[in-house]
């Protein structure tokens, strides 16, 4: 069963290796929950430009909704 991240702490773990990943799909969730929360683009260039890439393959998509995402990791 695949385990989306909980917070941002998580979903780095997860895309930087530090955490075990129970499949490709669940890195794949971290980095989505990443672009979702905003927080990716506060962090250093890497991560940002990882994040660019994924969405310009199409496999993360850009979303105008952060609903599924905890209140305290919304942007204001």
């Amino acid at each position: 069963m695949a385990h989306y991240p909980a917070t941002p702490y998580e979903a780095v773990a997860i895309v930087d290796g530090l955490a075990d990943a129970e499949s490709h799909e669940v890195v794949i969730e971290a980095w989505q929950f990443l672009i979702d929360s905003q927080v990716v683009w506060q962090m250093p260039g890497r991560y940002g430009r990882q994040a660019n890439s994924l969405l310009d393959q199409g496999i993360c998509v850009q979303r105008h909704e952060v609903a599924r995402i905890p209140k305290k990791y919304q942007p204001e």
